[in-house]
This record gives C-alpha cells, structure tokens and sequence, in this order.
C-alpha cells in the first residue's frame, strides 16, 4: 500500500487596513495580496478610519494621500500619534519630493507612487515585516560625548539637545549599526525600506542625510559627524 505524506505550508495572517476612497482599487489589491498572508479591510473616510484602528488589531495601513474628508498628511500624523508601531504604506499619485518627505517625516514607513505594480506593495509589505519594531531597537548609544536616544529621538551633545523625526532616528540607527565603518547606499535603503535603492530612494536619503547633519551642526557647528565617502555613500564620524 502506498504512504502519502501531506505538507501543509503555514502562515501567520497579516491584517492591513487599506485608507482609499477608490472601492476598485481596494478590491483588485486585495485579491493579489490575500494568497501572501495579508487581509485587507478597507475605509474611505480619515474618521472612520481612526475609529477601526482604535477597535480592532491592525499590522499595517496602506494610506492613499488624497482623500476627501480629510487630508491624507494630517491622517499620518493623528495614526502615528495614537499608533507609534504601527507600519504605515503610502500609495499616491502625489510623487512630487516635497510630498514625499512631508510624509515621510510625519511617520509613514514607506512611499509608492502611482501608478503601482501590487507586486512591489506586497515587497514592501514583506520588508516591514521583517523590520523590528521600535521596542526591540537598541534605546541608547553614548559614543565620545554623543548621546543617541531612540525612545525620546533625541539626540544630545555638551549639554545641547535636538529632536529628531522618525525617518531620520531610523537614518542614524542604520549609520550607528555601520559605525565607524561607511555604509552604501544599496545599504542603507534597504535597512531603511526592506530593499535596494532607485533614483528616488536614493534622492530620498541624500535629503535626510542633509536634514540629519543640520541636526548635528545645531549641537557642535564646527565638527563634521558625517562625512560623504565618494560613489560610495556615508560614514559617522563621532
């Protein structure tokens, strides 16, 4: 008599609350996205929307920026305020680079233009996953005076104090796990974003890298802490 032997593959299921005022879109990635693990439960309304994460247990959010009933920008910040861990995707037809960092800044994890391949959504989502959440990164790095604070992002030196935003507490954890050897870009984007760089990711750090080193000039304007290693990407310098 022959044996059959039975493989059963097993996952734990994902649950992603899709904000977009287009039923369509909501319908045709969540059909793609159901065989990979992840349920998506949809909203069209910025209120409603806060009402579900307040009530029911969510992994993620995929957020369309433009949305009738309230601005996509001000959603970020109110779901970040309320859900510090939560993972958090923009897709939008909003591409422009001052966009993108505005959302980036106020605490969206990832930025995907449209319009869209769901293959890179369900990529993206994939490299969040595997992303650590803000209680299991390290919360304190004192190196030659520097003192880094990730659970207040502050960042102190000589009695001096800046604060910093999310992207870039997540930029100098990166450089920190490098540290004192450089990093390359391919690198960084994908500790930053769960994969290798293109143009505008690449466009994207060399924009936050500026905005960290002003950080670090308001606290010693004289001493370079980051330096740019050529074709190469950064390095800290403490």
């Amino acid at each position: 008599m022959m044996k059959v032997t039975y493989y059963f593959l097993t996952f734990i299921l994902m649950y992603v609350l899709h904000i977009e005022d287009e039923v369509f879109i909501y319908r045709s990635l969540s059909r793609f996205l159901k065989p990979y693990g992840y349920t998506l439960e949809f909203s069209f309304q910025g209120n409603n929307a806060l009402t579900m994460l307040s009530t029911q247990d969510y992994q993620f959010v995929i957020l369309d920026l433009r949305l009738g009933s309230r601005s996509g920008l001000d959603l970020i910040r109110e779901i970040r305020r309320q859900h510090p861990d939560l993972k958090i995707i923009i897709i939008s037809g909003l591409t422009d680079a001052k966009t993108v960092v505005k959302a980036l800044d106020l605490g969206a994890d990832e930025f995907i233009g449209k319009p869209y391949n769901p293959n890179e959504v369900r990529a993206r989502l994939d490299g969040l996953k595997r992303r650590p959440s803000q209680q299991t990164v390290m919360n304190c790095h004192s190196i030659n005076g520097v003192e880094f604070h990730a659970a207040s992002s502050t960042l102190s030196y000589r009695n001096k104090t800046v604060h910093l935003t999310r992207v870039e507490r997540h930029l100098l954890q990166v450089l920190l796990q490098s540290y004192p050897q450089a990093i390359n870009y391919e690198t960084i984007t994908s500790r930053l974003w769960g994969r290798t760089g293109h143009g505008k990711d690449l466009n994207t750090v060399r924009v936050q890298m500026h905005r960290l080193r002003q950080k670090f000039k308001k606290l010693c304007p004289r001493q370079n802490f980051i330096r740019t290693c050529s074709q190469q990407g950064y390095q800290l310098c403490l």
